[in-house]
């Protein structure tokens, strides 16, 4: 089970933690507005 390394989540999917990480922490990457493909 992947866990997020901001806040301690744990997800049943790689994926799901992928998505977690743009919708809840998006934020904290230095970019241009949100970024959706992280990869």
């Amino acid at each position: 089970m992947p866990r997020c390394p901001q806040c301690g989540k744990f997800f049943r999917s790689k994926k799901a933690l992928i998505k977690h990480n743009v919708e809840a922490h998006s934020k904290k990457i230095p970019h241009i507005g949100r970024t959706r493909n992280i990869v």
